[in-house]
């Protein structure tokens, strides 16, 4: 996936001769170009990193390394447009002089290694260019039948029921590895290939959910406490004291954000301690559901204003951390997340939507999809609580029902929609139809 690809912007021909040089590369080095344990560290190391070119075998043609140069360069006004050019660097790359002998020099020279010769030159690009094409049509449009879109319900037990919807109830884990969601009785942990889930022994009254970027923790709140507790087990732990949390999230350099209404957004360690305000609101206003963005400065929450009881005429904005500036990105709507696949997912009367997002320049690319209906989402005098979550892998996990009222919703629904033999980098997909990726994509390309 190119850089700009994994930010969420618009593509052109470009996009194709970067995948080409992603695949050059590793048929010539061996090794990935932008490894990673998962798909958000490899989109990472796509935007911030260089591939090793001391990899790049020393008898390289020097004509194949400025080829190699002119496709990975991620400033695209610099990359070779299209790929009738580097067809064309590929003809010239193949036109090696033949060598004049020095005059009373007889003897033969020493004959090229196979892979210098002109035809293996020419052979071994041409496969690759075949090769970079058939990527880049994978990944932009992939064809029906190589898709498998799962979708199915888990329907609580007779003696179990949801608590506190008012708030959070349901959690994905980020590696997609299990569920965790609110009961009456406590946390209950459903791993996806088990058919039951388990009780998480003292957690009675936690409510909105949340796990730590590794998969190996939940924190909760209860008691009027932020908590978090072991998914291999253990006695809850306290971090923190909180009134009434607003949503929280957990960012990789072990930092908890959550939300406190009007006194704004809270910050505390992963480990404990005393949280302090990094974001405050006016009079009136409340703050829901904090993300840190990427770049660890801006932070993604939902704000509704002091005009309205109305959850779903918030807008979902953004803030600096160290200048205080704010940024409204939509408005209207309430409880929005980032994905890595460069993407922001939000809720609106009962509907998750997606729209493509740069989160360099901080801004919405094109018009937002529809991705699934029938989500239940918090009472407006609750908190803006959408009841979806979505795991790095693409995978949904959701409550249907359009609201809070009468509390008798006793299903949830997990899904997910992904591509077979998808390459290391290639954007997850979300369940209720086609990828947000293709679909924004197309939607993006057409207006």
């Amino acid at each position: 996936m190119s850089p700009e690809q994994a930010k969420g912007r618009q593509v052109d021909k470009r996009a194709d001769t970067w995948a080409f040089g992603v695949l050059l590369y590793e048929m010539l080095t061996g090794r990935q170009a932008f490894g990673g344990t998962d798909i958000s560290e490899t989109l990472a190391f796509v935007l911030t990193r260089e591939v090793d070119w001391d990899s790049v075998p020393a008898e390289t043609p020097p004509s194949v390394r400025r080829l190699l140069r002119r496709c990975l360069t991620r400033d695209r006004k610099n990359r070779l447009a299209e790929m009738s050019m580097v067809r064309v660097e590929i003809d010239e790359a193949g036109e090696v002089p033949e060598a004049t002998p020095a005059a009373g020099i007889t003897e033969p020279l020493a004959e090229p290694a196979f892979w210098q010769r002109p035809a293996a030159i020419a052979a071994m690009l041409l496969g690759a260019l075949a090769l970079g094409g058939l990527a880049v049509w994978s990944l932009m449009t992939p064809p029906p039948s190589t898709e498998r879109l799962t979708r199915f319900g888990i329907t609580l037990p007779e003696d179990v029921q949801f608590f506190s919807t008012g708030r959070h109830i349901v959690a994905a884990a980020p590696d997609g590895s299990f569920l965790v969601y609110t009961t009456t009785q406590g946390l209950r942990l459903r791993p996806v290939g088990q058919l039951e889930s388990t009780l998480i022994p003292g957690t009675d009254g936690a409510r909105e959910p949340f796990v730590s970027p590794d998969s190996d923790w939940i924190g909760f709140y209860a008691d009027g406490q932020l908590k978090k507790v072991a998914v291999s087990g253990g006695a809850p732990i306290v971090l923190c004291n909180a009134v009434r949390v607003y949503g929280a999230s957990w960012w990789e350099d072990d930092t908890i954000l959550f939300g406190q209404g009007s006194a704004g957004i809270l910050r505390v360690a992963g480990t404990g301690g005393t949280p302090e305000v990094v974001i405050e609101v006016a009079d009136g206003e409340l703050a829901h559901g904090p993300q840190m963005l990427p770049d660890g400065e801006w932070v993604l929450f939902t704000l509704r204003p002091a005009t309205s009881t109305l959850w779903d005429s918030s807008q979902v904005v953004v803030q600096s951390l160290s200048t205080g500036a704010r940024e409204v990105l939509i408005d209207g709507g309430r409880d929005a997340r980032y994905l890595p696949t460069g993407h922001l997912v939000y809720g609106l009367s009962g509907v998750v939507f997606g729209v493509a997002f740069d989160a360099d320049a901080r801004a919405v690319v094109g018009g937002p999809v529809s991705l699934l209906e029938g989500v239940r989402s918090a009472g407006s005098g609750s908190s803006g609580a959408m009841q979806f979550s979505v795991a790095r892998d693409g995978s949904l996990v959701y409550v249907p029902g359009a609201t809070a009222a009468g509390g008798t919703a006793r299903r949830l629904m997990w899904g997910s929609h992904r591509t077979r033999g998808a390459a290391p980098g290639r954007a997850g997909s979300l369940s209720g139809g086609e990828s947000l990726t293709r679909r924004q994509t197309s939607r993006a390309r057409h207006g």
